[in-house]
C-alpha cells in the first residue's frame, strides 16, 4: 500500500483512499479511521422513551425477542427499531448470524464452546454476557472468527 501526503492549503482536509476493491481489510482500515477521528459509526437505539446514539463497535449482539429486536452491550441492552435482516445489510461483515434470531459482533468474542447437542454458547471481552449459537450457525462463525482474526492480527 502506497502513503503519500499532499500539502493543500487552500482546502479543508481530506482522506482519500484509492483501492482496487472493497475488502474487510478496507473496510477495516475505515472503521479504525473514523474512529481515530472520533466519527465512528452510530446506530439509533431506544432505552424507555428516549433514542440514544451507540457506537456500532461498542455492541456486542443483537437479538430477537417477543417479536422485539434488542442489542446489546458489554453494560446494557437497548430496543432497536430495525429487524435482524436489516441490520445485517447495514452493519459491518463483522456482525455475523449466530442464529435465526440473533446476530454477533465477532470482534467481540471472547469465547465460543460447543456443547453434545452442537447447540454452541459464546461468551464476550469485558461482559458477563453470554449467548447461544445455534447447530446450524455455529461452524460459520467459527470459520469467520478464525478468518478476520488471522486476517488483522486481532484475538
Amino acid at each position: 500500500m502506497k502513503i503519500s501526503l499532499e500539502l493543500d492549503e487552500g482546502k479543508p482536509s481530506e482522506l482519500i483512499l484509492r483501492v482496487p476493491r472493497v475488502d474487510e481489510e478496507v473496510l477495516t482500515l475505515q472503521r479504525q479511521l473514523l474512529q481515530l477521528l472520533g466519527k465512528a459509526p452510530e446506530i439509533a437505539l431506544s432505552e424507555g422513551e428516549r433514542e440514544i446514539f451507540v457506537p456500532v463497535s461498542d455492541l456486542l449482539f443483537f437479538e430477537t425477542m417477543d417479536g422485539n429486536v434488542y442489542a446489546h452491550t458489554a453494560t446494557a441492552c437497548y430496543k432497536c427499531q430495525r429487524r435482524l435482516y436489516e441490520l445485517e445489510s447495514l452493519l459491518p461483515s463483522t456482525f455475523v448470524r449466530a442464529s435465526k434470531a440473533a446476530l454477533v459482533n465477532i470482534m467481540e468474542i471472547r469465547t465460543m464452546s460447543r456443547s453434545l447437542t452442537g447447540v454452541g454458547e459464546i461468551t464476550f471481552r469485558n461482559s458477563d454476557k453470554r449467548m447461544s449459537v445455534s447447530r446450524m450457525y455455529y461452524q460459520g462463525v467459527r470459520d469467520r472468527v478464525e478468518e478476520v482474526r488471522l486476517k488483522h492480527g486481532k484475538g
